[in-house]
């Protein structure tokens, strides 16, 4: 059976994760109006090509924004380790013997923060890449002026694969 969108939303309570291929619609962010209203598609760009070989601990602490920002990384290749906090981030790096290629993660936490965890693992992996992300302020976030790349949530995948491509090789670029 087939639900318009009012039927849906209450089955699922509001949330509904939706993957679609960007060869079938276009990349959200290459879409853009055309002057009679109808969205047309922006060029792409070789920044829409790259992918990355790489493993990455991701830490976030909202369940649903690391669903949403899991699929995107997982959608570029990356061989995911997800952990929802500082603590928990810490103690795989202690016990994961394959190591990580980068670690991204959220600055604002319950327990550890993102800053103090990035300055842990800069101690102990000094060659590490590690990304911040947060979609806090610039007030509060400015606050820390870590030395670290920041990306603000909620980012493009246009975005992201940029800020990636700054810290790691990426296969892909034509």
């Amino acid at each position: 059976m087939m639900y318009g969108g009012y039927d849906l939303a209450p089955c699922a309570d509001g949330l509904m994760l939706i993957r679609a291929s960007a060869a079938i619609i276009g990349h959200p962010d290459s879409v853009q109006p055309s002057a009679g209203g109808m969205p047309r598609t922006r060029e792409a760009s070789a920044l829409d090509e790259l992918t990355f070989d790489a493993r990455m601990l991701f830490v976030e602490d909202d369940e649903h924004i690391a669903d949403v920002i899991g699929i995107m990384l997982e959608d570029l290749g990356f061989d995911l380790v997800h952990v929802p906090s500082g603590e928990d981030a810490l103690a795989m790096i202690d016990r994961d013997k394959d190591g990580f290629d980068i670690v991204m993660t959220d600055v604002i936490m319950g327990g550890i923060s993102g800053v103090s965890l990035a300055k842990k693992v800069r101690s102990m992996h000094p060659a590490l890449p590690i990304i911040l992300a947060s979609g806090y302020s610039d007030e509060i976030v400015g606050g820390y002026n870590t030395g670290f790349e920041l990306i603000r949530k909620p980012f493009s995948r246009r975005e992201l694969i940029a800020c990636l491509a700054r810290h790691l090789k990426a296969d892909g670029a034509a």
